[in-house]
């Protein structure tokens, strides 16, 4: 059967398209250049956050409840210093650690106290050392809790007062937290001494040293994409108005957008700036490789440019703006993930896409478009679209592959439903886990220091806080109140991950054993309720500071500190579950009728984290899913074709998610990401495959000779377009934090695996299935 030439009215349009580009390139591409340039000049105002609050939005209860908190106890976050010698008790170590106390809270305006060893020591020679060493080994709430036992630990733990609001004492795009832990930073270093070590921990410190790792290794991990990117460009495209052409789509692209968020003057998570950047690359690459395959093709057969340019915008523009809707669709569908950063993920990327699709084809198809004519290489044919001639090697190899691929259509459609079985058993191992430890791993400097502090005999690096509001004044302060505190502290403390318990009943004990002449008997709660009122009374007249961490001023609201290891979310969770139940048993709401209590700190907000996680997880791949396959449908108006076209984009998340189920693999923040994004990129692939199998067969009227010309015709731009991908991908895995290693390594096997699909299970689904009717014959 001889074919006509048939164009669709998209072709046709998109051929106008064309002829606009060429007709006004050198307009199209000076706008373009010196908008992203002014665009760009925003990115030094682009500001950077690695807080666990900017994950939360507004009006998320955690973050409702730890306002609360901070109105009441003035601040959620923890901090603390870790000291370290041969002997804590030396006299140099004590004085270090006494200057260091009182610099802290001296020094800083939002340090309220700090409590250490020095607190209860006033001589520091070696002979009063020796005593106080034997004292407070007597006392239960020091022992243990601010020094270990072998005497070669000390604990200083800060106590912070509440963040003013970012318009009254700081300027509105810093964030207190992090002003505070470049504070305590810069005093500890100053007291930094020979056989002496200090390490600080806390949400604030954290905040800096995380910040400035991550950085580092961001920055790292883009100049390798970007390497790996223009090494790509020269040796796929070997031409220059190409190569540059392509740069410019990735630089401009990544400019304008970041540039923009920068003069919006936007707080972004350094976290998660990886991803929107990376795919940015990989899609611009993958977008203007397409266009130059068909640029290059009737480049060979014409010699013309600008025709070549018309073209290639005539025959890519439509599949490619295809692509882009669903990719930036499935991107979308982070928005319905309770967590901001994701959410500023997914609408970031979605934003980058739809930016470099418009660059893609109108500043690079204006810069191929340039220069003189090139000599005719082959003769030219008048039926160019239907011919396969103007091929190269690589694609006639490609297509002698397509035909041993149809002829074992049913052995690989076997292998690959084993595959899928197999991966499914996978994916029921699959769990969702906010360790920090397995998270952030332990080659930034930041994370390895945390990590020895979290795992040392006394540090902490981890906490939560749970408070007891009580309705009246001093209801708080009973004998009954406080032993049902202490009831709780024993029940906490039996959990193997907490470090220790801290709260009121510490000081009420002390000073109930001091005023008996410390005596170890009276380390208790008094069991009357006014010897309470009067201890607490009596403390608040002497240090009105030591109360103040712990109670209120009406003496309604009890505080309690617990300082953990870093253990799996799914252990926290379990517990917090297990906490709510026990605090409800010890304060029933017959007997406490308007009682109510609060958990908050950081501990808290990760396992509340990871219920987000997998409950966004399935909500966003739900919506991805189904958004890209009505859209599959609309647009190929065929319901049958739509769910074929499913099929390749499916494959990879269940191959991903087995492989990391198999492999032990959790999901978290980062590779939550993965599923939702390769179903948008893979979806890619497939698209432009269906697309031109269409295509061919409207021209043809037969399945085999179509799909054998559109392997052809595409095959290569889609083979390199994903080695692209995998290859800027897999920058990630050069990263020092796991989580982007994680990333890298399976975002590699969902393309190679999507890529797969679409070469084997796709084009025989469609033999079989015949989504277009019935073959033509002569």
């Amino acid at each position: 059967m001889q074919s006509k030439k048939l164009h669709s009215p998209m072709e046709k349009l998109f051929g106008l398209t064309g002829e606009f580009i060429v007709r006004f390139r050198w307009i199209l591409i000076i706008s373009i250049l010196f908008l992203g340039i002014f665009a760009s000049l925003g990115i030094k105002d682009l500001k950077t956050s690695v807080s666990l609050n900017h994950l939360f939005l507004d009006d998320d209860p955690v973050m409702l409840d730890q306002d609360k908190f901070d109105t009441i106890f003035g601040n959620s976050d923890f901090a603390g210093v870790l000291v370290e010698s041969e002997d804590v008790f030396s006299p140099e170590t004590v004085e270090v650690i006494r200057q260091l106390s009182n610099e802290l809270v001296t020094s800083m305006d939002l340090m309220n106290s700090t409590t250490s060893i020095a607190t209860f020591i006033d001589d520091t020679s070696p002979e009063a050392l020796e005593l106080s060493r034997e004292s407070l080994n007597k006392r239960q709430s020091v022992r243990g809790k601010l020094y270990s036992e072998d005497y070669k630990q000390a604990w200083i733990l800060c106590s912070l007062k509440a963040y003013p609001p970012s318009d009254e004492a700081y300027d509105q795009h810093d964030d207190p937290a992090y002003l505070v832990g470049q504070d305590i930073l810069r005093i500890v270093e100053k007291y930094k001494t020979p056989g002496i070590t200090l390490i600080p921990t806390g949400v604030p410190v954290l905040l800096v040293q995380k910040s400035e790792d991550m950085i580092k290794d961001l920055i790292k991990v883009i100049l390798l994409a970007s390497l790996i990117a223009v090494v790509l460009i020269v040796i796929v495209m070997r031409s220059w108005l190409s190569i540059i052409g392509s740069i410019l789509t990735i630089a401009v692209s990544i400019g304008s957008v970041f540039g923009a968020m920068g003069w919006m003057k936007m707080t972004i998570d350094t976290t998660f700036m990886l991803i929107p950047v990376l795919l940015s690359i990989a899609v611009s690459i993958g977008y203007t490789i397409h266009i130059f395959n068909f640029y290059k093709r009737n480049l060979m057969l014409t010699g013309e440019k600008e025709n070549s340019a018309i073209y290639a915008v005539k025959e890519t523009g439509w599949p490619i703006l295809f692509t882009a809707f669903t990719t930036i669709f499935a991107l979308l569908s982070f928005v319905v993930v309770p967590i901001t950063a994701i959410q500023w993920v997914g609408l970031v990327s979605a934003i980058s896409i739809t930016v470099v699709y418009l660059l893609s084809m109108l500043l690079f198809t204006a810069i191929i478009s340039l220069g003189k004519n090139s000599k005719l290489i082959r003769g030219n044919s008048k039926n160019r679209h239907d011919s396969i001639d103007g091929i190269d090697k690589v694609e006639r190899l490609i297509g002698k592959v397509s035909d041993v691929i149809m002829k074992n259509g049913i052995a690989l459609t076997i292998i690959y439903v084993i595959l899928i079985i197999i991966s499914l058993v996978g994916i029921t191992r699959l769990k969702v886990d906010l360790n920090r430890e397995q998270m952030l791993g332990n080659k930034l400097p930041h994370a390895k220091n945390q990590n020895y502090v979290s795992n040392s005999k006394i540090g902490a690096s981890n906490a939560y806080y749970i408070a007891l509001l009580f309705p009246e004044k001093n209801s708080a302060v009973t004998s009954e109140v406080l032993r049902k505190v202490e009831e709780l502290e024993e029940f906490i403390d039996q959990v193997d991950f907490v470090k220790r318990t801290t709260s009121i009943n510490s000081v009420v004990k002390e000073v109930n054993m001091l005023r008996h002449r410390g005596s170890d008997d009276f380390y208790t709660i008094p069991e009357k309720d006014s010897t309470v009122r009067g201890l607490i009374s009596y403390t608040r007249r002497m240090s009105d500071d030591s109360l103040n961490s712990w109670i209120d001023q009406e003496n309604k609201s009890l505080k309690i500190l617990v300082e953990i290891y870093d253990v799996s979310t799914l252990k926290t969770k379990k517990h917090i579950d297990e906490l709510g139940v026990e605090i409800s048993r010890l304060f029933p709401g017959e007997k406490y009728p308007e009682f109510d209590f609060l958990l908050t700190g950081s501990a808290i907000q990760m396992s509340i984290m990871n219920q987000y996680i997998t409950t966004g997880l399935i909500q966003s791949v739900i919506t991805a899913l189904i958004v890209i396959s009505i859209m599959m449908m609309i647009v190929f108006r065929n319901f049958k074709l739509g769910l074929i076209a499913m099929i390749p984009n499916i494959t990879p998340i269940i191959i991903t998610g087995g492989l990391m189920g198999y492999m032990g693999v959790s999901l978290e923040f980062v590779t939550m990401t993965i599923a939702p994004m390769v179903m948008g990129l893979a979806v890619d692939d497939t698209i432009h495959f269906i697309n031109h199998v269409k295509m061919d067969y409207g021209r043809t009227g037969n399945y085999d000779r179509s799909i054998k010309n559109s392997f052809i015709k595409v095959g290569k731009a889609l083979i390199l377009a994903n080695i692209i991908l995998c290859a800027t991908f897999s920058s990630f895995m050069t990263s020092d934090v796991n989580s982007m290693v994680n990333m890298g390594l399976f975002m590699v096997v969902a393309m190679l695996s999507a890529l797969i699909a679409d070469f084997t299970v796709t084009p025989y689904i469609i033999k079989l299935s015949r989504p277009f009717g019935k073959e033509m014959t002569i």
